[in-house]
């Protein structure tokens, strides 16, 4: 993303993650504690649709967390502002990140995220 980008992060506040996605990286951000998207996942998807966010922060265990949210309530969501998605603060499982591509690129994301 560009130093223009609007932001949606998951990732904790607490660690060089959580503050460079606050402090270098966007020109708006929004943090979501991530109990609070672990008991509502799709949280962070409407966060991205809202905001027109063009940037997407999370770990890999939320992203599982969102997955199985959206097999038991699928919707639509409108991601066509979103460019890129950082994934980390633990292991990337590379099953959920394409079954995540899948839903982002089904919602509208750029085929570059």
């Amino acid at each position: 993303g560009s130093s223009q980008a609007a932001v949606v992060s998951c990732l904790p506040g607490d660690g060089i993650s959580g503050f460079r996605a606050a402090f270098l990286a966007s020109r708006s951000w929004t943090q979501i504690d991530p109990a609070t998207v672990a008991g509502t996942p799709l949280a962070a998807l409407g966060a991205v649709e809202l905001l027109r966010a063009e940037s997407l922060a999370m770990t890999c265990s939320i992203a599982a967390h969102l997955l199985a949210a959206f097999a038991r309530q699928p919707r639509r969501f409108d991601l066509g502002a979103l460019r890129q998605l950082n994934l980390g603060g633990e292991a990337i499982v590379p099953a959920i990140v394409a079954r995540l591509r899948r839903l982002l690129d089904a919602n509208g994301a750029e085929a570059c995220v």
